[in-house]
Order: C-alpha cells, then sequence, then structure tokens
C-alpha cells in the first residue's frame, strides 16, 4: 500500500508557500505526510524567540506526537514552497495503514529516531546525565537496532508492539522538546 492508497484514508491538501498546516497549542487529532514541497517544524512559535527545529521533505510524516499522544499541538508546522501537498489522516485510519504497510511504519519510526536524536543532542548539551539515562531505556536501543525486515515482523506478529514503540518514540520527542525549552528559557 502506497500514498495512492493511503489518499483513500486521508485528507489531500495542495497548499501555498507560508501556509500554516497546525499551530502549536491547537487540538488535534490528525497526523500529516508531506508529499511534495516541505515543511518547517517550528517550536516556541507564539514567543519573541521562536525556534525552528527541522525542516522535512517529502515522505516525512509531522503531527504524529498529537496523533499517538492525544493531546495539544508542540509545534507550529509551516510549508516552504508553494504547491506543497500533504496528505491528512486520522487514527483510526493510520492504524489501519501501519498495519497493511510495515515500510511506511518503519519509515515513520525511523523519522522520529532521527528527530528524537537530533533533540536528544541538543539536550545532551546542557545535562548529559539526562543523555546517557535516556540512550540506556530499552525502547529507545529498540529503535535504533531494528531493520526494516525485523520491524515488518514486528508489525505482522504485534501491531500493537509496534505502535506502542511508535508511541514512546512521540512522546520521548515531546519531552525532549520540553526539556529543551525549558533549558532555553532558563539561560535568557
Amino acid at each position: 500500500m502506497g500514498f495512492e492508497s493511503l489518499s483513500k484514508v486521508g485528507k489531500l491538501h495542495t497548499l501555498s508557500k507560508d501556509s500554516v498546516l497546525c499551530r502549536e497549542g491547537e487540538d488535534g487529532e490528525t497526523a500529516f505526510i508531506v508529499l511534495s514541497g516541505a515543511v518547517r517544524v517550528v517550536l516556541n512559535s507564539f514567543s519573541a524567540n521562536p525556534y525552528i527545529v527541522t525542516t522535512l521533505m517529502p515522505g516525512s510524516f509531522v503531527g504524529e506526537m498529537s496523533l499517538f499522544l492525544k493531546h495539544k499541538r508542540t509545534a507550529t508546522v509551516i510549508t516552504v514552497n508553494d504547491n506543497t501537498s500533504v496528505l491528512e489522516i486520522g487514527m483510526d485510519n493510520f492504524k489501519d495503514y501501519l498495519k497493511e504497510d510495515a515500510a511506511t511504519c518503519f519509515k515513520l519510526m525511523k523519522s522520529l529516531t532521527n528527530r528524537v536524536d537530533g533533540m536528544l543532542e541538543k539536550v545532551g548539551k546542557i545535562d548529559k546525565k539526562f543523555e546517557y539515562k535516556f540512550r540506556s531505556n530499552s525502547y529507545y536501543q529498540l529503535a535504533h537496532q531494528l531493520f526494516q525486515s525485523q520491524f515488518a515482523k514486528l508489525v505482522s506478529e504485534n501491531a500493537d508492539g509496534a505502535i506502542a514503540l511508535i508511541t514512546f518514540l512521540c512522546s520521548s520527542l515531546k519531552e525532549l522538546n520540553d526539556r529543551f525549552l525549558d533549558s532555553e528559557n532558563h539561560l535568557q
């Protein structure tokens, strides 16, 4: 199942440059898959010191933290290019899709792992003990050790386990974002 099949369970949006997909603090029950163009993820977007976390390219997922953790949006997401296409999808359809498409589930898991690593590196500059403890977590280590074929096996044998791993990564990313913002606010 690819993006074409996924479009049957989601809503396609084509947006102009600087359009807001979602705003920090808003309720969110959907995730987005960037199909073309790019989006910026911005933390602390309503302050005098917004922080651009990353720019996500086609094939990237964004909004999954609100989707999996069922809480308000933790970042503002803004399109970088004209004609940026994204697919918006809710949890019921997303779970089904992840169970049917282990390759996409693996890509999401790896994307989250990379985002966690990026924030962990930033937080580690401030708190080495926290970084060491975090890197010792078994879920964190599992996310780094799985190859696509192993992940596909996990999804087929225990889809809820794969979803739990993704949920762990989402909650870790939120924790690291909060910790980083707290440390930045204390430095100012």
